[in-house]
């Protein structure tokens, strides 16, 4: 279906990744980088700059990454 298509549900991911919750946060930049959305690179990288949470700054990191380099 439609939910397995970075195009229809990066949106709705990105906007998570600004969550309140650490785990939705993480949770959502390990989506992007499943899904293959490199169009989220922008958004992950501007937000990856103010993510105080260590732990989903490794993630947004590696989900970065692979999103660059396939």
């Amino acid at each position: 279906g439609k939910l397995h298509e970075a195009k229809w549900t990066k949106p709705f991911l990105v906007k998570k990744l600004t969550d309140s919750n650490s785990d939705v946060r993480k949770r959502a930049a390990l989506s992007l980088m499943k899904l293959k959305a490199s169009g989220a690179i922008k958004d992950l990288s501007e937000i990856f700059l103010t993510e105080e949470d260590p732990d989903v700054a490794k993630v947004m990191k590696l989900a970065i990454k692979r999103l660059k380099h396939g």
